[in-house]
């Protein structure tokens, strides 16, 4: 779950009064859990592991629930490898590459362009037996400098793997996430 909420903050950072941002995403390796389930509003496709594809307008809210059946342990060692890669309306694609420990202390420091999404690490040993929880996330605008232009599309798209001390992969997913925003004006150009 770490992998989504992680995956989608990298839209989440970059949300627009008038733009909007769908997610899809496939796990293709799942060795921590016995089971997975996430349901969020508005899914628009589903996979073994519950909603895999939805889409979502900034200053709205994303909400759902998260039933997992567990146990996860991971220790100084585990960590979390982005394989991304950011493709932006006009420019050349580049990579997002990363690695961060799974926990630990401090942050993970992803570098998005102008931005840098700092996620919270959270302490060694990070273990999780059961979890079913509900969440409402607001999803906010984007930054004034952004805001002022009058359309943009991004999209970031790749792998987000978990592994144990060990290195073993204990998770993998493929997803996509675009961002777009678009005026009536800008559709006439």
């Amino acid at each position: 779950m770490r992998g989504v909420l992680l995956f989608l903050s990298c839209a989440i950072c970059y949300g627009n009064p008038s733009a909007s941002i769908s997610v899809s995403y496939d796990i293709d390796v799942m060795k921590v859990a016995k089971s997975l389930d996430i349901e969020i509003d508005n899914c628009f496709r589903a996979g073994a592991y519950g909603c895999n594809s939805f889409t979502v307008e900034t200053e709205s809210s994303l909400s759902g629930e998260v039933h997992f059946d567990g146990p996860v342990k991971l220790g100084a060692g585990s960590e979390v490898g982005l394989n991304l890669t950011m493709d932006v309306e006009g420019l050349p694609s580049f990579p997002l590459n990363y690695s961060c420990p799974a926990c630990g202390t401090g942050t993970c420091d992803v570098v998005l362009i102008v931005y840098t999404l700092k996620v919270p690490l959270p302490p060694c040993p990070l273990h999780v037996s059961d979890l079913d929880t509900k969440f409402n996330l607001l999803v906010p605008a984007i930054p004034k400098e952004l805001s002022d232009f009058p359309s943009f599309k991004f999209g970031i798209h790749g792998d987000i793997l978990l592994r144990d001390a060990a290195k073993n992969v204990v998770l993998k997913m493929k997803g996509a996430i675009s961002v777009t925003k678009s005026t009536a004006e800008s559709e006439l150009m």
